[in-house]
Formats: structure tokens, C-alpha cells, sequence
């Protein structure tokens, strides 16, 4: 594990349901602006698509959710109104925790 780094990954687990369905899951991590007044909103979100939140900052969340591509677009599409800074896809990646921003 690397320090201030959120990890997300299908791991073993992702691949054997994979194997077993015959279906291509999709892993995302998806970093979003959230003060206080919108948290409640977007953790209700997050639990409808039995989606993870794996890190929260004052200021944002990074969400990890895990299924088919309609699932994840229709999670996206749910968090339409919110500010989505970052989008991570597929495969072993890596988002920086909390106030971090990357200047590209």
C-alpha cells in the first residue's frame, strides 16, 4: 500500500466472478467534490449502486464501484450533478487521497 494513494482493484475475486458470468466487469474509482450538505446525498447514491466509498477528505470522496458497463454509467450519470474531478478505469490504478489535486 502506498501512503495518501486510495487503491482499487477487481483483485481475485473480480476475476473469478468474471470467469463464472461470462461477463466483463468494469472496476472505477471516481473522485468527487463533496462538502457537508451534499455527503448524505451522494452516500445514498453510492449505496443504491452498491458502490464503495474508500476514502473521504473535507472536501471530496473517492468512490469505488465495481459491475457492468450499464451500471457504472448509470451510476455516473446519477452523480451528473455533483462535481466529478476524476475518473480511474479498469485495472490496478491509483487515485491521491483527499486535498490533493493533479495538475495535468
Amino acid at each position: 500500500e502506498v501512503p495518501g494513494v486510495a487503491s482499487m482493484s477487481g483483485g481475485f475475486a473480480g476475476g473469478i466472478s468474471e470467469v463464472l458470468s461470462g461477463k466483463k466487469n468494469l472496476s472505477k474509482g471516481i473522485k468527487v467534490d463533496a462538502d457537508e450538505s451534499q455527503r448524505s446525498q451522494i452516500v445514498s447514491i453510492v449505496d443504491i449502486f452498491r458502490a464503495r466509498i474508500i476514502d473521504v477528505a473535507p472536501t471530496s470522496l473517492i468512490i469505488e464501484v465495481t459491475g457492468n458497463t450499464r451500471k457504472v454509467d448509470q451510476l455516473l450519470t446519477m452523480l451528473n450533478g455533483f462535481n466529478v474531478t476524476e475518473i480511474v478505469r479498469t485495472g490496478l490504478s491509483g487515485m491521491r487521497r483527499g486535498l490533493s489535486h493533479v495538475d495535468i
